[in-house]
């Protein structure tokens, strides 16, 4: 553990992989190894060792959970909203449980199913960021836009994140409002200046103004951040174009 915490990662996972084998029947170390892959982003290993631990017969939450983000990170969204089916009928107190079953749901483009079960999540804890934050996807996804940026602005006023100011831009995007948007991309880039998404969308509204200076700026710093993204490059030129430049 302490390895892992001063970022010696690779070590750390193979000493746990090494005690996992001397091990077999230790659950605790299998647990533990397997959020040390999930860390690291292998949800594959971190799936494979859960799936050893884990006992339908007396399920453990945090076992059941990241089973299901697992199975999520993975793109196995069937499976990951069957787990949290499982898991919200076992611990139905949980917030979290409705509110990722509601975030497969989306995924899966069932929109109508995902804000019902945000609506669950809420009733649980009224602050549920995650729960806000689906609702106002699915809203924006099925051409509510008021709604989405309503629910948006209340996922702000939870905890300011990257992703709700990103998502409540692009809804004033959507509407033809690209001051508004700019203004929520600004406090995004605050949050995270080296997103190039960010900047792309910035640039998108001020190019939308007809502020072509400002896109160029944006569209060049993305450019910065991902080197080898032509869209960008080409959303530059053109606007250099039109600058005579």
């Amino acid at each position: 553990k302490q390895k892992f915490r001063e970022g010696q990662h690779a070590a750390a996972i193979a000493e746990c992989e090494a005690r996992c084998r001397e091990e077999p029947a230790n659950q605790e170390i299998k647990r533990l190894c397997a959020m040390m892959h999930a860390a690291v982003q292998n949800y594959g290993r971190a799936l494979e060792l859960l799936r050893q631990i884990r006992n339908p017969d007396s399920e453990n939450a945090e076992v059941l959970f990241n089973i299901g983000v697992c199975e999520r990170e993975l793109k196995n969204l069937e499976n990951a909203a069957q787990c949290f089916k499982i898991y919200t009928e076992k611990f139905p107190d949980d917030p979290d449980g409705w509110a990722t079953l509601a975030e497969c749901r989306f995924q899966l483009r069932e929109f109508d199913e995902a804000l019902t079960l945000t609506d669950r999540a809420i009733k649980l804890a009224s602050s549920s960021l995650p729960a806000w934050t689906v609702r106002g996807n699915c809203q924006k996804a099925m051409g509510r836009f008021e709604d989405a940026l309503a629910s948006y602005k209340r996922a702000h006023q939870i905890q300011p994140t990257v992703e709700s100011l990103l998502n409540e831009g692009l809804t004033f995007l959507e509407i033809d409002k690209p001051t508004e948007a700019i203004d929520c991309f600004t406090q995004a880039i605050t949050l995270a200046p080296d997103l190039a998404a960010l900047r792309i969308s910035r640039g998108d509204a001020f190019r939308s103004l007809g502020k072509l200076q400002e896109a160029v700026a944006d569209y060049r710093a993305a450019l910065t951040l991902r080197s080898n993204d032509g869209e960008t490059l080409k959303k530059a030129s053109l606007c250099l174009l039109e600058l005579n430049q």
